[in-house]
């Protein structure tokens, strides 16, 4: 192999591993649950979560969760939907259950965000364990 390949094969795979271990390993969740406004209406939705960095990656749809709590018991995030529809999501890591409230935002005047609906359920790996 020629010195100019082997360094040019060398930076490539330092660049690779870099990037993989800035995403870290990735566990994803499928949640099942209920409102506890209308038990009727079930809601499944899943969860990606970077289990290397400690991060809520999304919840639902789309990146951008904010993370608030990851710990050996519980993970808490939270993921703003736009158009101030707000998901504050919690998992017992435990007992593999979640307590999702889905708020809306007030206008500054009229003070906190509104719960507009709560859900609980279960959550199960679909990807890699949790």
């Amino acid at each position: 192999m020629k010195p100019i390949t082997l360094t040019a094969f060398i930076v490539l795979a330092l660049v690779s591993s870099l990037v993989r271990s800035e995403d870290g390993e990735r566990a994803f969740l499928l949640c099942d649950g209920a409102s506890e406004k209308d038990s009727a209406q079930s809601f499944t939705f899943t969860v990606t979560l970077d289990m290397t960095n400690h991060q809520v990656i999304n919840i639902g749809t789309g990146d951008g969760a904010i993370t608030e709590a990851f710990t050996d018991s519980q993970i808490i995030g939270k993921h703003d939907l736009g158009g101030g529809v707000l998901n504050r999501l919690t998992i017992d890591r435990n007992t593999r259950t979640f307590d999702l409230a889905i708020l809306r935002a007030k206008t500054a005047n009229e003070g906190e965000a509104e719960e507009v609906d709560h859900f609980k359920g279960t959550c199960a790996p679909t990807g890699r364990a949790f």
